[in-house]
């Protein structure tokens, strides 16, 4: 009994650090498109999350929700090395109220850096100007 809690918990928290850099990939799309001299709209996506977040009612909204917020954030390291610790978490087979508050929790929990954001940021953006190999012979 005290390793599946052990398990739980150690799931929970891959879960939460999952969210947190997902938020931290999201944010650097905001910042990388956001035209110098301008605001960055980081209060109005996190008030949007929030919102989403709080008209998931079951399992089934919830997940939905999971799936989009990971898939705008690419491909969060986390998420790629753990994903079958987190796939109950993430599908709402454990208690989808739970993983709403978690994510909830992540949202309210995540430590702005503007170092950590600016290397996302400058990493998204190499990637983005790397010529396909077709197209550079």
């Amino acid at each position: 009994m005290i390793e599946e809690s052990e398990w739980e918990d150690q799931s929970k928290k891959l879960f939460v650090k999952a969210c947190h850099e997902a938020l931290q990939r999201i944010y650097a799309k905001i910042y990388d498109q956001t035209l110098e001299g301008y605001y960055a709209q980081i209060e109005r996506r996190n008030i949007r999350i929030r919102s989403e977040l709080l008209r998931c009612r079951n399992a089934i909204t919830l997940r939905g929700f999971i799936s989009r917020f990971f898939s705008e954030a690419g491909q969060p390291p986390i998420l790629q090395e753990h994903w079958e610790a987190l796939l109950p978490i993430t599908t709402g087979e454990s208690d989808w109220s739970l993983t709403r508050d978690l994510t909830l929790l992540a949202l309210a929990s995540y430590k702005k850096s503007g170092t950590a954001e600016s290397n996302i940021s400058s990493a998204t953006t190499a990637e983005a100007r790397q010529p396909d190999s077709e197209t550079a012979n």
